[in-house]
């Protein structure tokens, strides 16, 4: 197995589940999580595990039961050593069989998962793998939780990968104990470069490679896009000149956007060009709106820390509200930030920058 930039996650999830524990892999959107999750599905399958794998979609998480038949649908045919009803009832829940009269009782469904988990786990070392757990519907849901709680000394695994931004990860309850749990980081300089050398679009020199690692926080998806979008440019770039936001990252990004008035658009643009953005300076410029930018913290664009520093939630919305502003309006936001700024180095660049 190798990725570029991940030997280390990949090598401490290999040693959990191949010593009996489960792994939580938790990250942002576009961080890498599924590329893992598939080399380390493949690596464990070749070393005879049953590995049983879903990856749910947000479109289908109001529909019950449908990461259980993803699961389970493909070994039913090993449920003929259940109890009648239980696998009737599993059966009943994957939609294989006609529902009866009777409502369909719920921890029926629940003991029938656990009792086919154990019968595999008796065959066979069994894995579990989830990916996007954030979408499992909540039917399947409360039967996967209901049962590995009580997998514990079974050859059972689970192996899970959640999106997760601000808030802490919740798919553990997807996983019996022991588990590790492993937050998928940002790639580092090396990384980057190592992932943008795998692409087709040909080397890209290494003053852009590492204004793709500010742009992109370290997001794997990120940088390969804006690292295509460049190359497709020519692949130079001036040294205060903004990337190219394709259009593919544009729309994951420009709805939190949208929805601001032209005030905070602009304090937005001066915030973008600051060295070191704060609502002090901002309200120096005379660029404060009157809710001050209570809009764009609620977009999840911003947030202000107590002392009213200011940051940008990704480096990729700063970079796309720079970007996306007129040459000239660039221009006006360093002019006005030149009278401003006290430090000297800072306005001599905005100076050059507002010339």
């Amino acid at each position: 197995m190798r990725i570029a930039g991940r030997s280390e996650v990949l090598r401490d999830a290999t040693g959990a589940l191949t010593t009996g524990r489960s792994v939580m892999l938790y990250g942002p959107s576009g961080i890498g999580k599924s590329t893992i999750v598939d080399a380390l599905a493949g690596h464990i399958a070749g070393t005879g595990v049953l590995v049983l794998r879903t990856v749910p979609a947000e479109v289908e998480a109001g529909l019950p039961y449908v990461v259980l038949v993803d699961l389970f649908a493909e070994v039913l045919p090993r449920t003929r050593g259940l109890a009648s009803h239980l696998r009737e009832a599993l059966e009943v829940a994957l939609l294989r069989a006609p529902g009866s009269s009777r409502p369909r009782d719920g921890l029926t469904v629940r003991i029938a998962v656990l009792e086919l988990l154990r019968r595999l786990a008796s065959e066979t070392p069994v894995c579990l793998v989830i990916d996007d757990a954030q979408w499992v519907d909540e039917a399947s849901a409360e039967v996967l939780s209901f049962a590995v709680r009580r997998l514990s000394g079974t050859d059972v695994t689970v192996l899970v990968a959640e999106r997760v931004a601000d808030n802490e990860p919740a798919a553990g309850r997807f996983c019996p104990s022991p588990m590790d749990s492993l937050v998928v980081e940002p790639l580092s300089y090396s990384g980057i470069a190592a992932l943008l050398a795998e692409q087709d679009f040909g080397p890209l020199p290494r003053t852009a490679i590492s204004r793709i690692l500010e742009a992109s926080g370290g997001n794997p998806l990120f940088a390969v896009e804006l690292g295509r979008a460049l190359a497709k440019r020519g692949g130079s770039l001036a040294q205060h000149e903004p990337l190219p936001v394709p259009d593919k990252l544009r729309a994951l990004l420009s709805e939190r956007l949208a929805g601001l008035d032209v005030a905070t658009r602009q304090s937005l643009l001066l915030a973008s060009a600051m060295a070191r953005p704060s609502i002090s300076l901002l309200a120096r410029c005379h660029a404060l709106p009157e809710d001050g930018l209570d809009a764009a913290e609620r977009a999840q664009i911003i947030q202000v820390a107590a002392d009213g520093g200011l940051s940008f939630r990704h480096p990729l919305l700063r970079e796309l509200v720079y970007a996306d502003a007129t040459a000239g309006q660039r221009r006006a936001a360093h002019t006005s930030l030149m009278s401003t700024v006290d430090e000297p180095v800072e306005r001599i660049r905005h100076l050059a920058l507002g010339s």
